[in-house]
């Protein structure tokens, strides 16, 4: 008798897997199973449930046939996602690029449509190793891009091992905006006698709040023209 086995590979689901096997010469005889982990330690069948590399071993079991046990290797890969909707956190111009991206409403998502985060497990992001960093850090509409990867947090009894959330399947550019330091500047003019003009004379900026203004830089004001409302 022969026994037919063969290595197989699925992706984690949250149910347990196996390897059926048959027999030729003849057919139809009953087969038993041991299943052990990557570590060769014998396991049940209802175990083979994470991701990861398992063992199926058949053999035959009447006592009327002597054949050798095959072996052979069940895989189960993580469950591939992708990661969309990172936004970027609103900031007042500072001098430098970096800004921090908000995750409120971050997607995650099957990186095949069909093959999402398993129905009744839940899992959030870890972006501790992420820097988002604007490539223009003056006012205005700038790209943010992405240096580091973010990573998957289990929640509950939900194992982040059981997924995975590739660098390419991540977001790498977002837009945002940068907007520009508000000063209050202080200006006064000369006293002046009714001449029948708007017209002010003298006209000086006696304080600026320079605490607003960046280490290093340094701000002008030009008068182009001013004048009394009324």
């Amino acid at each position: 008798a022969k026994i037919i086995l063969n290595d197989a590979t699925y992706t984690y689901d949250g149910q347990s897997h196996t390897i059926v096997g048959t027999t030729e010469s003849p057919a139809g005889l009953e087969l038993g199973y041991k299943y052990y982990d990557k570590n060769r330690r014998e396991i049940t069948q209802e175990e083979i449930v994470d991701a990861g590399t398992y063992y199926v071993e058949a053999y035959i079991v009447s006592n009327n046939y002597e054949v050798e046990k095959v072996t052979k290797t069940l895989t189960i890969n993580p469950r591939g996602l992708k990661l969309t909707g990172i936004t970027m956190v609103k900031k007042t111009y500072d001098g430098t690029g970096k800004v921090e991206a908000d995750l409120n409403i971050a997607i995650i998502s099957g990186a095949v449509p069909e093959l999402g985060i398993v129905d009744g497990e839940s899992l959030s992001l870890d972006g501790s190793s992420v820097v988002w960093t604007y490539e223009n850090y003056n006012a205005g509409t700038r790209t943010a891009t992405r240096n580091g990867i973010y990573k998957l947090v289990g929640e509950g009894t939900t194992k982040a091992s059981n997924y995975t959330l590739l660098s390419e399947n991540q977001v790498d550019a977002v837009l945002g905006e940068i907007e520009p330091i508000v000063l209050t500047v202080v200006v006064t003019a000369e006293d002046k006698d009714y001449d029948g003009t708007t017209e002010a004379k003298g006209v000086k900026i006696n304080a600026v709040n320079s605490s607003d203004i960046i280490k290093d830089e340094t701000v002008s004001f030009i008068f182009t023209s001013a004048s009394y409302e009324d």
